[in-house]
Parts: structure tokens; sequence; C-alpha cells
């Protein structure tokens, strides 16, 4: 590409805010903008809307976008507007609109609304650009990114922008360096209200650059170009637009070279930004942000001297990638080398603007994530950037702009953003991806040989050193090595004769055997990370098989290790391409012959395939129910133990369930299930279901004695060819005891009442986990056996599981809540920090839980309590917290509705 370098324009280099909307009245009449944060249906907001006379401009699924009149828009919103001066100008001219107050909610929108943002439209972000330069091919060489031969073909590139843009600069670039533009392959999505025409501003040239260092990292990835206007209600708008968008798995990787001063950005924007920036990341997005071109000072612009040090947003936010930048030196033919973009270190620049360079700092706002627990910077807060790459304008990228007159050298860390993001793309298609891979934090922090040490420069405050700075980050990327530190592999190709069968490599934790009909080759790509489908919660790896010609028969197999927390291995099911694989029962040409479980894990065989992505996953949410509490029980054993897997089974009555509470950790231990029968016969179900869970000759646990489970149920299970072993007391206490006994406890022992259940249910699940045990209470006053058993283990820590076992034992640990729902959660609390899944029963209709403590218990999952028809509150507000990545639920539609399912999902976000 040969440059035809002009001199650098000096209007690029900052905006100038006074002329962000030239063709703003000055009579307050101009239409506004409020967008609308969504806690469920949009309807609420769509009749609000018409009662008010406003227009809807977008809808998303979490966003509604509404504008009007400005006088009628604040009305509405019960708010007054003033005339005010840009925010980053605050002496400039009075020419936007601003409420007097943050808007608030109104009365009618209560609970279906959680905040509304707008009513204002003065500009948020500054663009992040330096107008001499490097070619696409420089950048491949300095970074070791020409391997990346997949040059992101089947991915797409969302950049987020707040001006418009001629698409004739990007067409006259592509020609200057030889790529083909694909038809559709550039699409620009404007949002309602935006500039088609650019404003200028200069914000053009961003988009320009934007676009242009993509085509030239990804030269096949297709690009999306959000075009939104320049104010909050636009700044949340788009991002939740991208996030439906990256949900709907039409983008991969999301760049922006836009950001404010986080200093000077409201709180509340800052919060309603992170939902859709964060929901963008866990649906499988990666972000990427400039962290500004002011140095450590990012609320500093050459004619606004400000002199604390700062960052910028969305750079600061911990979901995404901060690129800082740096000064780039060296050929193809020679060597590269780089340092840290900026001026030499200064104490203040409240007199004098200190320079543009790589913005990087400490947060005010957001904590220092987990992945940056080892790095050595200021302050508590999230450290920026995370990385660097090419940002002095001197030796910066060439690219073509028709309004700053042809071409130019253009730098600053807005070229460094979509520089990461192009190389990311490209690095997705070499290994195969047609998903993206979410947050790479965690691989990036801990991969530090995969980048390029800055050693040397500043950035008007920071100084770059060895290991992680506040200049450039963890430092510029070697390809070569990050490839492998994303977890992205180069495809294995191995030949195939026709009706042949070959294999992946063996030691993966996912090996499939494809059948193919025809002679060719079979690549196998295996994939970290995955993308979970909607709805599910992915295993950590998948695998991508491109074969030569349907119909192929597949065959995995799958090391339980993979499992997600929570997850049983019947609930695993087999996506390809997103979506589910039917049952060959179903008729459908691609399906699933077989699945099961065996010693060496799991395994699946599908019939009909054809090439693509291939997913495992279990369903986030599960229910497991029967007809009836046995029916319940049975399905938890048939989810949890493969066929003969079981050495022992636990069996209780069904319809006084009492001894059956403290059978929960002894079914844990012997790692066998819970089920319940009748008392005066074994039920035909439950024969069946010992006869396929437990091995052959197996023991089978009679608690009570023959009042409870009478001796018929002994003979029964005696002639099925198992070992009875029965475990009574003279009552409830006593045969509690007597299973505590079996079990020789290692761990806590775990009082509860045992005159009504509830609270007896979690503490079940909690001596599961621990290998403890449940004795209970006489109420709130000791029973005789509890008091013996505690006298015979002095040195055991105890827990009080609600008010009345507290009451009996004032000198155990206290597990209270303000209910049985609340004692639930504090108890999960207590037993299970951390826990990636939980349980879910009904506190009012008991034994659909009795069989599901041992099984999450063994699990690392607490059991949780909840009404029929909703979700406790308690509940509610530990499942919000956690965010687990499963919830089993138990027991059918009387016991938890539709309603409660529902509430559920809604905790997720």
């Amino acid at each position: 590409l040969s440059l035809a370098v002009a001199a650098a324009i000096a209007g690029v280099t900052a905006v100038t805010p006074a002329v962000a909307d030239p063709t703003a009245p000055a009579t307050g009449g101009e239409t506004v903008q409020v967008a609308l944060t969504l806690t469920g249906s949009s309807a609420p907001a769509l009749a609000f809307a018409r009662s008010k006379g406003l227009h809807v401009d977008l809808v998303t699924r979490h966003t509604v976008l509404l504008s009007g009149p400005a006088t009628q828009a604040a009305d509405a919103f019960g708010a007054r507007l003033h005339r005010v001066a840009a925010r980053w100008n605050p002496a400039g001219v009075a020419r936007y609109l601003a409420p007097a107050a943050v808007p608030t909610v109104p009365a009618e929108l209560g609970g279906a609304v959680s905040a509304v943002m707008g009513l204002d439209n003065r500009p948020v972000f500054d663009h992040h650009i330096v107008p001499n330069g490097y070619t696409g091919g420089d950048l491949g060489t300095a970074y070791a990114a020409n391997g990346l031969s997949g040059a992101g073909a089947g991915i797409t590139v969302a950049t987020v922008q707040f001006d418009g843009w001629f698409p004739g600069d990007a067409t006259t670039y592509a020609d200057a360096a030889g790529i083909t533009i694909g038809t559709n392959q550039i699409t620009t999505v404007q949002l309602p209200h935006s500039n088609v025409v650019p404003d200028g501003t200069g914000g053009d040239q961003e988009v320009a650059l934007d676009v242009e260092a993509l085509l030239a990292t990804a030269p096949q990835a297709a690009q999306r170009v959000y075009i939104a206007p320049n104010s909050s209600a636009g700044a949340l708008a788009v991002y939740s637009q991208v996030a439906d968008d990256v949900a709907a798995g039409r983008v991969q990787v999301v760049s922006t070279s836009w950001g404010a001063c986080e200093a000077n950005t409201s709180a509340a924007l800052m919060s309603q930004l992170a939902t859709p920036i964060n929901r963008i990341v866990a649906t499988g997005g990666t972000v990427f942000a400039a962290s500004g071109d002011s140095g450590a000072y990012d609320c500093a612009r050459p004619l606004v001297p400000d002199g604390r040090l700062a960052v910028d947003f969305p750079a600061s936010l911990p979901s995404v990638v901060g690129v800082g930048g740096t000064s780039l030196t060296g050929s193809s033919s020679t060597s590269f080398a780089e340092t840290g973009w900026g001026p030499a270190p200064t104490t203040t620049s409240r007199t004098t603007f200190a320079g543009m360079g790589s913005g990087g700092g400490t947060s005010a706002v957001f904590a220092r994530p987990a992945y940056q627990s080892s790095v050595i910077a200021s302050g508590s807060g999230r450290a920026v950037p995370d990385v660097s790459a090419l940002g002095d304008a001197k030796t910066g990228f060439g690219a073509y702009a028709s309004s700053a007159g042809g071409w130019h050298s253009f730098g600053g860390t807005s070229f460094g953003a979509p520089m990461w993001a192009g190389q990311l793309a490209s690095a997705l298609s070499t290994g195969g991806l047609s998903s993206g891979i979410g947050d790479i934090h965690a691989a990036l922090y801990a991969a530090p040989g995969a980048f390029r040490d800055i050693t040397s420069g500043a950035n008007g405050f920071f100084s770059a050193g060895a290991g992680y700075d506040q200049v450039t980050g963890l430092g510029s990327p070697q390809w070569t090595t990050l490839f492998t530190a994303l977890g992205l592999r180069m495809p294995v190709i191995t030949p195939v004769d026709a009706g042949g069968t070959v294999s992946s490599p063996s030691g993966e934790p996912v090996v499939a055997t494809v059948t193919s009909p025809v002679a060719g080759t079979v690549s196998f790509w295996p994939r970290t990370l995955p993308v979970a489908p909607a709805l599910t919660t992915a295993l950590s790896q998948a695998m991508r098989i491109a074969g030569p010609g349907a119909p192929l028969t597949l065959s995995f197999t799958l090391l339980p290790s993979l499992l997600p927390a929570g997850a049983l291995p019947s609930e695993v099911r087999v996506f390809h391409n997103g979506n589910a694989v039917p049952a060959c029962s179903t008729g459908a040409g691609e399906c699933l012959v077989s699945s099961s479980q065996a010693a060496d894990g799991l395994h699946f065989t599908i019939s009909g395939a054809g090439s693509g992505d291939w997913v495992f996953a279990a369903y986030r949410v599960v229910r497991l129910a029967g007809a009836d509490r046995m029916g319940t029980a049975i399905a938890v054993s048939v989810a949890a133990f493969a066929p003969g897997s079981a050495p022992v089974a636990v069996l209780s009555r069904s319809d006084h369930y009492a001894d059956a509470l403290a059978g929960a950790p002894l079914a844990a231990a012997k790692k066998g299930p819970l089920l319940l029968t009748g008392s005066a016969a074994l039920a035909t179900a439950d024969a069946a279901e010992l006869t396929r869970a437990v091995v052959p000759g197996g023991i089978v646990y009679l608690l009570g004695g023959p009042g409870a489970l009478s001796p018929a149920v002994a003979d029964q299970v005696t002639a099925l060819g198992f070992t009875v072993v029965r475990l009574a007391g003279i009552d409830r206490f006593a045969t509690a005891t007597a299973i505590a006994s079996a079990l020789n406890p290692t761990g806590p022992i775990l009082l509860t009442t045992g005159m009504s259940f509830p609270d007896a249910l979690a503490a079940g699940a909690a001596a599961a986990h621990t290998g403890g045990a449940v004795l209970l209470t006489a109420g709130d006053k000791p029973a005789s056996a509890t008091r013996a058993f505690l006298g015979e283990h002095p040195t055991a820590t105890l827990y009080a599981v609600g008010g009345p076992a507290a009451r009996a034992y004032p000198q155990a640990i206290a597990l209270v809540g303000s209910d049985r729902y609340a004692t639930a959660v504090s108890v999960a609390k207590r037993f299970f920090p951390g826990a990636r899944g939980a349980g879910l029963a009904s506190g009012v209709s008991f034994p659909d839980a009795l069989a599901a403590g041992p099984v999450l218990g063994a699990m690392g999952v607490p059991l949780l309590l909840t009404g029929t028809t909703a979700l406790a509150p308690g509940t509610s507000g530990y499942l919000t917290a956690a965010k687990p990545l499963t919830v089993h639920m138990f027991g059918g539609m009387g016991a938890l509705n539709a309603g409660v399912t529902a509430a559920v999902w809604s905790t997720f976000g």
C-alpha cells in the first residue's frame, strides 16, 4: 500500500463540543430521546408512550427508546429542562438541553421500568483518534499475526459509533490495499435520530479508521457499523441493540473507540451501560475499548486542562478489554520495537495540557477484578489498560478519510481497539470458530509470555516497566503464543476412505470419531470456552468438525469432569450449530442414536450429521419430577445414577418421612440414591429403580423399624438379590442417631427440629456436602437419643438449623432466618460459598426435596426452598447474587408452578 502522507490535521486531535450539534435550535423545541431500562415485558412502556404522545424509536430485549419534542417528553417524566454547555467544556455556550435533576421512573411504570436515561442531548463520548503509516502486513509482522490465516471469515465484528461516515472511504482504502470487500460485508446499522451525514466534528474519520483497521487485520470478517446519537439515551440504546445481536449470534467481537472521562460521567449512566455491555460478554462477545488519548489525565483536553488522574469509560469496565497505545518503530525488513506512548511524567496538568498519550490509571468506580489480583498497580480499583498496540500517529496506521483530505497516518488508542478486534476475529476463524469466546481477561493475564513487554515510555504520570504497567498494560500481542493461550488450536486434518472411520487426537476431554460416506479429509478443531446455546450452560470444551460430505456418523466421548457445576450426566445435550440434536425417534434426518454414561465418560452417537460446531450443554433450569413423591425420588435417581452404578440405595417410607430427613448424608456418603416407598409393601416402580441403579448384590439401607417399613418390604428387597441393612431406633430421634452411627461422621452435626420438616431439608444437603450428620430435636427441647449421641461425640462442631433447634441447643452455631426460606439461604451461604449451582424445592410440600439432598450435597450445591406459586424473597435474592450456572427444581407443577419457573429465569438477568 503506497500512502500519500499529508500533514496532520490539528482539528482531528480533539473534539470541539460546541459544534457537535450545529442544527440544535435555541427555542427548546428540539427532539430529545429517553431510554427506559425494562425489568420484564415492554408492554407497559409502550402503553405509556402512547398515552404521552411519544414516539417509539427502538425496542430491544431490555430497553425501549422513546423520542418527542423536548417540552412534551419532559412533561411525561415530570422533569424540568434547562440549557447547559457541553459535558467536558462547562464554560462553553449553553446550547444543549439537560434535565435539572436525574429523571425518575413515573409511577405508571413502577415495577416495569428500573431506570430512565435521557432528556439530555449533550454529547456523551469523545472519539480517540490522532491523525502518517504502517500497512496491515506491517502490523501482522509486528504482532506475529501473519499466521492467522482465517482472515476473520465467518466472524462478525461490531463497531460502536456516534457519528455518520462516508462508506466510500473504506472502498478507497480497500482498492489501494488490494482487499476485496464482499457484497454486504460491511453493514451500517443506523439507530433512530443518529447522523446519516457526518456532523463535522471529525467523528467520521473515527468510523473510517475503525472500518479500515478491521479490513487490514481481518479482511474477510463481516462488519456491522452501529451509529447512534451521541447522548445518554443513544448510548444505552446502541449497546442494548448490540447485546441483542450478540445473543442472537449475529456478532462475535465488539470494538469501540469512543469513550468518556470516568470522573465526568454520571454513575447512573455508567451503571446502565454496564448492564448491556456485560450481557455482550456473558453471551459470547469480546469487547475492546480505547483507553483514551490524554494519558493519565483523561479528563484533560488541549484547551481544557484538568489535573485529576482519571481513566476512560467504558475501557475501565472490568468486562471490557481496555486497549492502550504505544510508539511503534521498525519495519518488516528489520525489526519492530515499542515504547509507551505519551509525555514524560508530570505532577499536574491544571495549567498546561500534559499531551497526547496512552490512557491509563486506576478506576475510581469499578473494583479491581479477580483477573488482576496479582497486578501491582496504584490504588485498589480496576487498573487500565489491559493491553496495548500502536497509538502514536507519528508512526501510525495509514488510512483514508475524505474529510481529512485523503490519506493520513492515524493513531490514538482508537486504532489499537479495532486492531485487537480484527486480529482476534482472524484468530477465531483460524481456530475454526464461527462463534465468540466471551471474556478473555483471565486467559490474557495468565499468559504474560504472549505479549511484548514494553518497559519504557510514559503517559504523563505513570511509567512503563517490566510486567504489567498502567501505560501499556500487559503489552502488545504476539499471536504465535497468544493464539494457544486463548484456547484456540490449529485443526488436526486426517485423511479418510469412503466408509472409513477416523478419530480426533486421544487424551482430550472430548474425543470424536467420524465415519464418512465418501473419501476425503476430516478436520478437528477442539474448542475451549464454547458459547452456550440459549438457556444452557456449556461444557468447557466443544469441537468443530469439517468432513468431506454428509451424512456423517459421529461418536463423542466426554470426560465427566467437563460437567458444569450442578449438572447431572443425564442432562447433557448435544447441539449442532446452535440447535439441539433430536432423538432419532422423531424422524429427523440428523438425530441422536444413543446417549449413555459409563466409567470412562459420557457417550453420544449421531447419524445423518454434517460439518459444523458441536457443543455439549446442560439446560440452566431443569425440573425433576414424578407423578408423586415416590416418582420424584425415582426421577432424581434416574438423572443421577447410570445403570448399575450405585453400590447402595437408601429406602424410607413415603407417608411419614421423618426418617428420611437424616438419610440424606447417608445416601451421599454411600454414593447411592434415596428412594421413598409405601410402608406395607415395596412399590413396583421402586423395585424397578433399585434393579436398574444398584449393582447386583448391593446394599439397601432401610430407615426405621418394622412400623415404618414392614418386614414385607425387607423380604421384597431381599428377593431382588440385595442385602438389607435396617437402621432404626425406637422413634424418629433414635433412628436419626442410628443413621449417624452408621455414618461415623467426620464433619459437623447439624441439629434441626424433628417436629416439622423444612429446616431439615436444607440441612440434609449441607451434611451430605460436609461429611456430617443430621440429628433431630424435639422442637425447642433436646431429644434424649440426640443428647446421648452428642455426649459420645463431645468434639463435634454443632450447627442449629432453624429457631427451634437453636433454642434447644444455644451452644450450637445458629443458622436461623426470618422464615424457613431465609434459614435455607443461611445454610447455603455458610456451607456452599461460591456454589455455581442450586437446587429448589417447595417449602410447603416437603417430600420432593428429600431425594434431592444427597445428590445436591455430593455435587457441592445447596438446596433452597420457596413457595408453591412465587419465589420467596430471600431465595430470589440469593439466586440473583449467586448467578448459578444451573438450577434444579424438584417436584411437579403442583409443588412449584410456572410462576416460580419464570421467577427463577428472571434472576439470571
